[in-house]
């Protein structure tokens, strides 16, 4: 079975309770929805940043690159000529390969915080799926998964670099930790250059490779 073997495979919209207005009463933050593909959140807020010339641009949940994702975003007022020219930054921002969209959704009292996040709606398409197994699947109508974030931030790897944080997260969950190092370091990412004599203890590791990899 493969998963996610094009952007367009991974969809997914964030859930985010925002209390918001179409009118402006002097709020001081714009709600803005962003659409994206080819783009991680850090990437994209970036390019907006440079591009209007402005900063303190917040978001809730980071989205991989390797997918087509939607979440929300707030900009401070005081940067609410943006609106005139969101259209010309999301043409300037479009291809078949990756894009970023900006709409107007409208004026908030508080900015997106990570708090108010309450989740996140898959659509995902499985290819090669045994036929056994796909019929099954269509009999059933509702499905519990859970599945637990151990790397935090990027769970399918940093962008621009080598994506295995899936296996370091394997090697970590059975304990083995020289493994895991192994894959930080063909990782190439800068937490790859981080100090450890494979003498730690189990929880302390684990510790510094969640938080340098989120």
């Amino acid at each position: 079975m493969i998963i996610k073997y094009i952007p367009e495979d991974f969809i997914v919209q964030v859930v985010l309770v925002t209390d918001h207005t179409p009118q402006d009463s002097g709020q001081p933050y714009l709600l803005l929805n962003l659409d994206k593909k080819g783009w991680s959140t850090f990437n994209a807020i970036h390019a907006i940043e440079t591009w209007f010339g402005i900063h303190d641009v917040a978001s809730a949940g980071l989205k991989d690159s390797d997918g087509v994702t939607s979440q929300k975003i707030s900009v401070p007022s005081e940067y609410s000529d943006l609106l005139d020219r969101i259209g010309e930054f999301n043409r300037a921002h479009e291809s078949d390969a990756a894009y970023i969209h900006l709409s107007f959704l409208g004026f908030s009292k508080e900015p997106v915080r990570p708090a108010r996040l309450e989740g996140n709606v898959f659509r995902l398409r499985l290819r090669g799926m045994e036929k056994e197994r796909a019929e099954a699947w269509l009999k059933k109508q509702i499905y519990t998964l859970v599945y637990l974030n151990y790397f935090d931030k990027q769970r399918f790897g940093m962008p621009g670099y080598k994506k295995q944080t899936h296996l370091i997260g394997e090697a970590l969950y059975y304990r083995d930790y020289q493994k895991a190092y192994a894959y930080l370091l063909e990782s190439g990412t800068r937490e790859a250059s981080l100090p450890f004599d494979g003498g730690c203890t189990p929880a302390s590791y684990t510790q510094t490779a969640r938080s340098s990899l989120s």
